[in-house]
């Protein structure tokens, strides 16, 4: 998002947007360089523009796969739903984990469901 702010200011318009978020997802190196590829054949300035930028600090497809915020934000998340029930018996406590965690499953199929995905 702080890139596409930075970019816009010079290549503005939908099909840089666009063009962008299709490169910062990317999944893979194929993909990611399909999509500079495609950057470079609409506008060789906003292809120079974005190599200067470090593609592992905006792309999907030079990310590590591993991540301690992530891993430190899911369990800060998780610890946050137990304070209720710290004090309660461990059965008690357990069936609360999960009920929460079916919950939470739930609501991510019907994330997943409302997704359009394009492969």
């Amino acid at each position: 998002m702080h890139i596409w702010e930075n970019m816009k200011k010079t290549f503005n318009g939908q099909i840089y947007h666009d063009m962008l978020w299709d490169v910062a997802c990317a999944s893979t190196m194929d993909e990611f360089k399909r999509a500079m590829k495609a950057v470079k054949d609409h506008d060789d300035k906003a292809h120079e523009w974005l190599s200067k930028i470090n593609p592992k600090h905006w792309s999907r497809s030079h990310f590590s796969g591993k991540c301690d915020t992530v891993y430190n934000n899911i369990c800060e998340t998780f610890n946050s739903k137990l304070v209720d029930v710290r004090d309660k018996l461990v059965v008690t406590a357990l069936e609360y984990v999960r009920e929460y965690l079916m919950k939470q499953i739930v609501y991510m199929q019907e994330v997943i469901d409302r997704c359009c995905w394009t492969l």
